[in-house]
């Protein structure tokens, strides 16, 4: 819980986002062993460091790479990530996920909501630079069989 947060960093000024009266929450667990394992490294630098160049049209200095996980009940209000990077990405690591399970991610865009159900090996890009993407993700029901994995970051260019 960060009770100032909608003040300041993730000020909106979209009437159906959370306002500056508003408590920004998450629930969700970080894995830094995950995070700095010799596995996880590999992922990055060989298979997504090469297509995040290719989106922010220059050569990456540093991913800050968040392993996270959703247990039943786990969620993230409407927040931004400009502050982080130029770039942040979510990779989806679940063989299998249901989506009446929850977990999904929402962008805000133009008014309207692109809602993205955590895939096996989808890979989504946001880009900070050219435009500022409130996004969320929805709480993860009683009822998901298996908790939602995600290997998340930032790209410094």
């Amino acid at each position: 819980k960060r009770p100032d947060h909608y003040k300041h960093v993730f000020q909106f000024v979209d009437p159906e986002l959370p306002g500056e009266d508003e408590c920004y929450q998450a629930s969700f667990m970080r894995s830094s062993a995950l995070e700095g394992s010799a596995t996880v490294s590999a992922l990055i630098n060989s298979c997504l460091v090469p297509i995040l160049e290719q989106y922010v049209s220059s050569k990456i200095k540093r991913v800050d790479v968040r392993c996270i996980a959703m247990q039943r009940g786990g969620f993230m209000r409407a927040h931004v990530d400009d502050y982080a990077g130029a770039a942040g990405f979510i990779f989806y690591v679940n063989k299998r996920w249901c989506v009446d399970w929850g977990g999904l991610l929402a962008i805000r865009e133009n008014e309207g909501l692109k809602v993205f159900c955590p895939k096996f090996n989808r890979l989504i890009v946001i880009g900070h630079k050219q435009s500022r993407l409130p996004h969320f993700v929805t709480q993860v029901t009683d009822y998901a069989l298996e908790d939602r994995f995600a290997i998340t970051g930032f790209c410094e260019v």
